[in-house]
């Protein structure tokens, strides 16, 4: 897959490359007043003005091959054109009878410059433009402005052909480009925040961002950018003489999840382990205090994967508690993953790969010194208090985590298969004395498991077992509410309720309808099924629906649960069914129900 940051590197080049272009065409235009931009060498091939002449100093040369003093002189010039030709090109403007006469003349002096032809009226120009009267003459030109040097360029060669271009040189007006003193704003952001660009140039006639911000102001200014991915931003500062450019970066992070597992206030009274503290993890500590993407442009997108990462990171492993410095939890420091340099201390890497046997709803209690970011299957699910800033390398923790004390987080559903957890340890300081990292991901144990004792401990809870026994059946409805005891149960409701109850929410529009419910979790009743079934008419068959169901991981709201309780420690879930039009054979009406079944 192609790199974004790499693709807007290479096109920021190209434009860079050019402005320097166009620049360089303005330094050569100054040739454009004296010359044709197609000139001819000694074999009467053409050669390009601008290519020859480029930023040299120019000496025009007066000459022919009828004149005597110029042939005497010609073989002067020559040879102090060849060893200076680094800095010094010599134009012959011809005053030859004919062509032949030029070439011939060109060839028996070794006059390996370009020439304007004769009897042309460029060739006349030059003669008008500097009042030649007679030959041989030497005009020496200023390749930054065109201005005239000398015009007894033959008298200094002849005199002083070791010092004279020295003292030309000192004539010449040396044209600086602009200077970019400062371009700031990079970073990281969250997406959807903006970052502000600053620059500070002098000297410049233009300057624009790249991509998409032109005519800003010349010396100072500043912008708001809100790119929707990580970009590079180039800034590009010209004027006549040539271009100056500078970059930095702006490394988009997605915001943290809405649905994120909450903090427990305790942890729930039966759990099972699947990763336990001590258990072995891979990781990776930078400790040269450099950005790993510097490395690995798509390391902060793909670290925290199970798959796809094939950075330089990520090579060690060992047993937690992992860090470095002193941690005073039990057991402290098992693995000691390397201490950086003072100054140097970010933010550590950490990752593992587990396998789950069967659908569970899991939880995990994690210590952190100092702050934390956890993923799960490369999505985040938890961040710790202390951290609230994009999970960058740079990224600090906003105060202090505890050597001590752990947290516990819930709930999150796992299915069978295998699973990966990734996370990033922040440090508050980048001179901190230690880091540390230690987690237990664990599962919720239900007590029914599917039997009839979760119903009977529902009915007892609910005051059913005191009622008749033909009121304490499953398909009773003891308070006539048209909610049988199982639909009561399965759905959260009151079985004794004197008020009409509704249990589920339902909302629509021309393309879709859904049905919003709570339903008891399949870790606490694994025979409890629900299936929400469609009707076009309600004289038809209700038919099972082709419905997308989604939970807390999809923003259902899992607030206000019947139990009063949240995440892990609620037997409750509320889940969200929608049907979605099939545009090819709508229909006009659609009628959805929830069917309750227990094994």
């Amino acid at each position: 897959m192609k790199n974004p940051l790499t693709h807007i590197t290479l096109r920021n080049f190209c434009l860079s490359a050019l402005l320097l272009w166009s620049a360089s065409l303005d330094a050569a235009s100054v040739w454009a007043d004296f010359f044709p931009a197609k000139m001819m060498d000694k074999n009467g091939n053409e050669v390009n003005r601008d290519t020859v002449l480029g930023n040299k100093i120019v000496g025009i040369y007066f000459s022919a091959s009828w004149c005597g003093p110029c042939r005497t002189f010609s073989p002067k010039l020559v040879d102090f054109r060849n060893k200076n030709s680094n800095e010094f090109e010599v134009v012959y403007a011809s005053a030859d009878n004919s062509k032949s006469a030029q070439l011939s003349y060109m060839k028996d002096k070794k006059m390996d410059f370009p020439s304007v032809e004769c009897k042309t009226n460029a060739a006349q120009s030059l003669y008008n433009k500097f009042g030649i009267s007679g030959i041989p003459s030497l005009v020496i030109i200023s390749p930054s402005d065109g201005s005239t040097i000398s015009t007894n360029g033959r008298s200094e060669v002849t005199d002083n052909p070791n010092g004279c271009l020295a003292k030309w040189k000192k004539s010449v007006v040396v044209k600086e480009g602009p200077t970019i003193t400062s371009f700031t704003g990079g970073g990281t952001i969250f997406k959807g925040d903006s970052a502000s660009l600053t620059w500070n140039v002098s000297g410049a006639t233009s300057v624009q961002i790249s991509p998409g911000h032109s005519d800003l102001a010349f010396n100072e200014g500043n912008i708001e950018v809100t790119p929707t991915s990580s970009r590079t931003y180039t800034l590009i500062a010209i004027n006549e003489s040539g271009s100056a450019t500078s970059k930095v970066e702006v490394i988009v992070f997605p915001k943290p999840p809405e649905d994120s597992w909450t903090l427990l206030e305790s942890l729930p009274e039966k759990t099972e382990d699947l990763l336990g503290f001590g258990s072995a993890w891979s990781y990776f500590n930078p400790t040269d205090g450099i950005d790993p993407i510097q490395a690995d442009p798509d390391f902060y997108t793909t670290w925290m994967s199970a798959s796809g990462y094939d950075g330089p990171g990520f090579k060690q492993s060992g047993i937690a508690i992992l860090g470095y410095g002193a941690i005073t939890k039990s057991p402290g420091i098992v693995t000691d993953i390397g201490l950086p340099a003072s100054g140097k201390r970010y933010t550590s890497y950490f990752k593992r790969q587990f396998t789950v046997s069967k659908d569970s709803t899991a939880g995990l209690e994690i210590l952190s010194d100092d702050g934390a970011v956890v993923y799960l299957d490369g999505k985040e699910i938890v961040r710790t208090a202390n951290f609230t800033a994009p999970d960058s390398y740079h990224g600090l923790a906003s105060s202090n985590g505890s050597e001590t004390a752990t947290a516990a987080y819930g709930s999150g559903s796992l299915s069978a298969g295998v699973h990966a957890l990734a996370i990033s340890v922040h440090n508050a300081s980048k001179t901190s004395s230690d880091i540390g990292f230690d987690l237990r991901l664990f599962t919720i144990v239900g007590s029914g498991g599917g039997g009839d004792s979760e119903f009977t401990a529902w009915a007892e809870t609910n005051g059913l077992s005191n009622q008749p026994a033909k009121d304490q059946a499953m398909d009773a409805d003891p308070d006539n509410d048209g909610h049988s005891n199982l639909l009561e149960y399965a759905l959260g409701g009151n079985p004794l309720s004197e008020q009409a109850e509704s249990l589920q929410e339902t909302s629509a529009d021309s393309s879709k309808a859904s049905v919003t419910f709570i339903r008891v979790k399949k870790t606490i009743d694994s025979a409890l099924s629900y299936n929400v079934q469609i009707c076009p008419d309600l004289k038809s068959s209700w038919k099972d629906g082709a419905v997308r169901v989604e939970g807390a991981a999809d923003g259902v709201n899992q607030t206000g649960l019947p139990d009063g309780k949240v995440g892990l420690a609620s037997r409750f879930e509320r889940v969200r069914a929608t049907f979605v039009q099939d545009p090819s054979t709508p229909l006009e009406k659609a009628f959805l129900r929830i069917v309750v079944t227990r094994e």
